[in-house]
């Protein structure tokens, strides 16, 4: 038993032959399987070490994701607000351009009127410079 670990540890037949022993095809059979059981557990612990480490490496894809979505979401909201800020800018300013406007047909209407009115008080200055003319002609025609 102690030949079989050393000679499967080494893998060399000539172990048994330098001890005068010789190998049945159950050793060797054995031999093979435990090498091969030893290849499967390395191929095994190398596939679990990947998976591993392809387990961190989508980890840290996921976080990266992750922060350019949120790093989006913001841009996003951003962008959202600077809208509704220009939306709000340009409200304000036609409320200020209708309140000019209105203010500058008030003003005009206020000349229109004042024009109206001034030319009725000359029309009637006139016309009562008139009347006073003819009634001066005619006081001093009669007289």
């Amino acid at each position: 038993m102690e030949l079989e670990e050393t000679s499967t540890k080494s893998g060399n037949q000539d172990a048994y032959r330098q001890t005068g022993s010789s190998l049945t095809d159950e050793d060797v059979r054995l031999a093979n399987a435990k090498k091969d059981r030893q290849k499967m557990e390395q191929a095994a612990q190398i596939l679990e070490n990947r998976v591993l480490y392809l387990e961190k490496i989508n980890e840290k894809m996921n976080k990266k994701i992750e922060g350019v979505k949120n790093r989006a979401t913001e841009i996003m909201k951003l962008k959202k607000q600077a809208k509704e800020d220009e939306e709000a800018r340009r409200n304000h300013q036609d409320q200020q351009e209708a309140s000019r406007r209105e203010k500058q047909q008030q003003i005009h209407e206020m000349r229109s009127d004042r024009e109206d009115r001034l030319n009725s008080s000359k029309m009637n200055s006139i016309s009562q410079s008139v009347l006073l003319a003819k009634n001066t002609k005619e006081s001093l025609a009669v007289g």
